[in-house]
């Protein structure tokens, strides 16, 4: 439907001209009048729409939920799925000590396999609430398989440590290098992107001393790192490494052979990651979770070797705090119209594991 404009004309515009003037029509305003065409419903301007704090508030609900699901995501694929075929990395525990704030520190070196003697390396590690931190550069892994302290290059070398051939971990360490190989000529310019190495570990320790990492961490939390350097597949240069992560304070509860584990993926456990071992595999399960009596279940499906991994936000609306109990509900059963001749095993096991979440939740050891 067409929507016409309305045109109106004062009393005084509609009476005669002086007859001076009735013949000198005015060309500014009566062809004009003459030409405009009636308005449309297309010609009008899109109506402006301010969310209301509802829709706004689902919006941004919306993109936390994206960003947590991401963040997830990177978290349980941190470790093996991460890492270069045929390497791997392991954090060894060498020693406690007690702070003066009455946390405990530990310490710990790295053990790894797949690594080639004179592949210089960068240390990353990833903090809970916080970024990949590239630590150091220039390590290696000596004839007992420990992380050490390289010793530095000459000043004017390049070597494979070059700031043009190391990433963080968390960028991908599959992802294929643009770099030569150190002794090749002509080496291209470093891409835009690039960042420095960080500080050389022979700034820090003595070369051939073992590197450590140390942290105080709360129940639940895990230490992730990563060792990330050049190295060479089918004659073309690729970035290559091995991630792990190690949770020293264990949420977790065992029942029959299976185990859940709880594990932080924010300080105050307003997103966990629920790590399974020991169930069937290759089965849908159900996972039940209970906070201040509210129930959810959530449904996973096991690996070959009977693993899962999921996240879960554990928070209600309007607390800030509260306790939350995971267990298994069984295996879902898929329907169907007719008897299977051999009924499914039942899940004979059901660990369960409580946590706490919220404000003041984090508590270092």
């Amino acid at each position: 439907m067409a929507v016409q404009a309305q045109t109106t004309t004062s009393a005084s515009a509609a009476q005669p001209a002086p007859s001076s003037q009735q013949n000198t029509p005015s060309p500014s305003s009566a062809p004009a009048q003459q030409n405009v065409p009636p308005l449309q419903l297309h010609d009008l301007p899109p109506e402006s729409h301010t969310p209301t704090p509802q829709e706004a508030a689902e919006q941004e609900r919306e993109r936390i939920l994206m960003e947590v699901s991401r963040l997830a995501t990177l978290q349980a694929q941190w470790g093996p799925p991460s890492s270069t075929p045929g390497m791997s990395i392991e954090l060894k525990e060498v020693g406690r000590t007690k702070a003066p704030d009455g946390t405990t520190q530990i310490a710990w070196q790295i053990t790894g396999k797949g690594f080639s003697p004179d592949q210089k390396l960068v240390l990353t590690q990833w903090p809970l609430d916080g970024r990949p931190q590239r630590l150091m550069s220039g390590i290696q892994f000596n004839s007992q398989g420990t992380a050490v302290c390289a010793a530095p290059l000459p000043a004017a070398g390049t070597g494979s440590d070059s700031a043009q051939s190391l990433a963080a971990a968390a960028a991908g360490l599959r992802q294929p290098g643009a770099v030569p190989p150190a002794a090749a000529p002509a080496a291209p310019a470093p891409s835009k992107d690039v960042r420095p190495l960080p500080p050389s570990c022979a700034a820090m320790i003595k070369p051939g001393q073992p590197v450590e990492i140390r942290a105080a961490v709360a129940p639940g939390e895990a230490v992730r790192i990563a060792l990330v350097g050049d190295g060479v597949k089918d004659g073309k240069p690729v970035r290559v490494g091995a991630a792990t992560s190690m949770v020293p304070y264990p949420m977790k509860g065992t029942d029959k052979g299976c185990t859940l584990q709880v594990i932080r993926g924010m300080k105050n456990a307003g997103m966990v990651l629920v790590d399974g071992d020991g169930f069937p595999k290759d089965t849908s399960l159900k996972v039940d979770t209970v906070t201040t009596g509210q129930s959810r279940v959530l449904t996973v499906r096991t690996d070959a070797q009977g693993h899962f991994t999921m996240a879960t936000l554990p928070a209600l609306e309007g607390k800030d705090e509260g306790d939350t109990t995971v267990h298994m509900g069984g295996e879902v059963q898929a329907p169907s119209l007719e008897t299977p001749k051999t009924p499914p095993a039942s899940l004979n096991c059901d660990p369960s594991v409580t946590f706490h979440w919220g404000k003041d939740s984090y508590k270092p050891q």
